[in-house]
């Protein structure tokens, strides 16, 4: 079974029986999912560029794809993370676009391999624990923006690990959150760790069992 969601105007068309979506109204994304392998503990969706008029909806289709692994669940969150990016903070969606191949899901810590543009995430940072819904999903998309610009770094030839490429990155990540959201709570946060960038005991890069 292959499914293409085409988010503009939340209209889903399925090339098989059984298709389901969830999208919400952002112009410009679409999303492929196709069912695992015999073996394979995730399956995985693709998040891409709307096809045009004439294309087919394969998981082919469009001129950029983020690949989405994981269970149904966090493949649909991580979908709507996207939506909310791509909604609200356009120009960091561009970047996440250009800048991330692959997010998944895993067990472990979460990580970034930049040369392979590869976000694993975690439970605990895909859905904090003491938020409620919306601000989960928020702290979510505001972790992929700052990974992409990790990687945008990276791809550019600039240190992209350190003190002043994660002040470069909670830089990047804090714009976006105040374009997602009107409640400043999350960037008041992120702008803390700014400030305190110098202080040994805030530098969480350096810490083991980061969340982000």
């Amino acid at each position: 079974m292959a499914l293409l969601v085409t988010l503009a105007g939340c209209k889903a068309e399925s090339t098989g029986p059984g298709g389901s979506a969830d999208g919400g109204s952002t112009p410009g994304a679409g999303i492929a999912a196709s069912e695992p392998s015999a073996g394979s503990p995730n399956s995985t969706m693709t998040a891409a560029a709307e096809p045009s008029a004439t294309a087919e909806p394969t998981a082919t289709t469009g001129p950029k794809v983020i690949e989405v692994i994981g269970d149904e669940a966090f493949r649909t969150w991580t979908v709507r993370a996207l939506a909310l990016i791509e909604t609200r903070a356009p120009e960091a969606y561009a970047e996440v676009l250009a800048s991330l191949d692959v997010i998944e899901s895993v067990a472990a810590a979460p990580s970034l391999n930049v040369e392979e543009k590869h976000y694993a995430v975690d439970e605990a940072t895909a859905h904090g624990a003491g938020y409620d819904e919306n601000e989960q999903l928020l702290w979510f998309a505001g972790t992929i923006v700052h990974r992409a610009h990790h990687s945008a770094l990276f791809a550019r030839g600039e240190a992209h690990t350190g003190k002043d490429a994660e002040v470069a990155c909670l830089a990047v990540q804090k714009a976006a959150l105040e374009l997602m959201t009107n409640n400043p709570f999350f960037a008041n946060y992120v702008q803390g760790l700014i400030d305190g960038a110098d202080d040994p005991a805030n530098q969480y890069w350096n810490q083991s069992n980061r969340h982000w």
